[in-house]
């Protein structure tokens, strides 16, 4: 099965993300824009690869502003990890910090089922668990174990989940996505209910992590800027260079971010890009503002010169120079995303 339909996972894969853009346009540029610009622009898509988007897709039903709990799983918050049973005794690995708690779901876990597609992922499955006197499945994303990670299930989803009252034919959820609690556990179980906008393969939406949408999401967004191809078909092949793509995302190893795949046309670059879009782990911490600055210098000049002084007016911003490999720092130029700059271009941030 494929992993991604840009009508359906959009807002809830990419909402930490963001993109950088640097082009002739102003400043509040909208997104738009891009499209219609003079020049190729130069875009880079960071892509938020933090620990949190090991979290299972919430289906578009849950409204967490106006979430009222009805059935308590787990603490709100707490330290440390522990095995939790359900109401049969059945356990379950949660994990707790200041900020809150989750369920860890794995294919190793007791009870696991694997899903019943042939052409899954053999990590693709599901638990089941008791609380409230309400069993659900707890599904477990295949792709994303294959990379070490756990399907997290954060606290406020789960105890949606378990309080969801199948018995009420209510509709719940914000407006324009209400279903009735039948409804929407149907939903969850669905094996096709989202499509690959490149390959037309089906799979299933609310069984994934946000990690994975990601991922799909960034390679379709590329693709789609940058071919005419009919959807669904596959890669034609064709390719328009409309936009230079590069990507980001956080690191473990220094501080903030860094660009993992420089800015090219996308015929030169495609291969590139979607190496860099498959070594998204989500591992990192959430340093948004030290990579935003990282990435403002990356849009500026490598020579010390053609720099801009900062706020004292005496000292110059950095030079950018951070390997591509590992977002470490380097006096090796050929290791670093070059220089993006052409020409006379303003500086555009534009948020998802």
């Amino acid at each position: 099965m494929g992993r991604f339909d840009r009508r359906t996972v959009t807002k809830g894969a990419l909402a930490s993300a963001l993109f950088v853009a640097s082009f002739g346009l102003p400043a509040f540029a909208g997104d738009e824009d891009i499209f219609s610009a003079q020049v190729a622009p130069n875009v880079v898509l960071m892509v938020d690869n933090s620990g949190s988007m090991n979290s299972i897709m919430y289906h578009s039903s849950f409204d967490p502003t106006n979430l009222v709990p009805s059935c308590a799983v787990m603490p709100s918050s707490g330290g440390g990890t522990a095995n939790v049973n359900d109401q049969l005794g059945r356990p379950t690995r949660q994990y707790c910090s200041a900020s809150g708690c989750q369920f860890e779901v794995h294919s190793s876990d007791s009870g696991w089922v694997a899903t019943a597609s042939t052409t899954d992922n053999p990590k693709n499955g599901y638990i089941t668990r008791r609380y409230c006197g309400r069993d659900r499945k707890l599904y477990t994303d295949g792709i994303n174990e294959s990379y070490g990670n756990r399907t997290n299930y954060e606290e406020e989803y789960t105890e949606w989940l378990f309080g969801l009252d199948t018995a009420s034919s209510t509709p719940v959820g914000p407006a324009g996505a209400q279903m009735t609690p039948t409804a929407i556990l149907a939903d969850i179980g669905l094996a096709n209910n989202g499509t690959n906008y490149i390959t037309g393969a089906t799979f299933a939406k609310y069984q994934i992590t946000r990690i994975t949408a990601a991922r799909e999401l960034a390679r379709d967004v590329i693709y789609q800027t940058n071919s005419d191809c009919p959807a669904y078909l596959g890669d034609c092949g064709v390719y328009q260079d409309r936009v230079r793509f590069g990507l980001a995302k956080f690191t473990t190893g220094a501080h903030g971010g860094y660009v993992a795949a420089k800015l090219d046309a996308y015929s030169n670059n495609r291969v590139a890009l979607n190496a860099a879009i498959t070594a998204l782990d989500a591992e990192t911490s959430t340093p948004l503002g030290e990579t935003l600055f990282k990435l403002y210098t990356f849009f500026m000049s490598r020579t010390t010169t053609n720099r801009p002084y900062g706020v004292n007016g005496t000292t110059r911003f950095p030079n950018y120079t951070y390997k591509m490999s590992d977002g470490t720092n380097t006096g090796t130029t050929g290791l670093v995303a070059p220089d993006p700059v052409t020409g006379t271009r303003t500086l555009t941030f534009l948020s998802v």
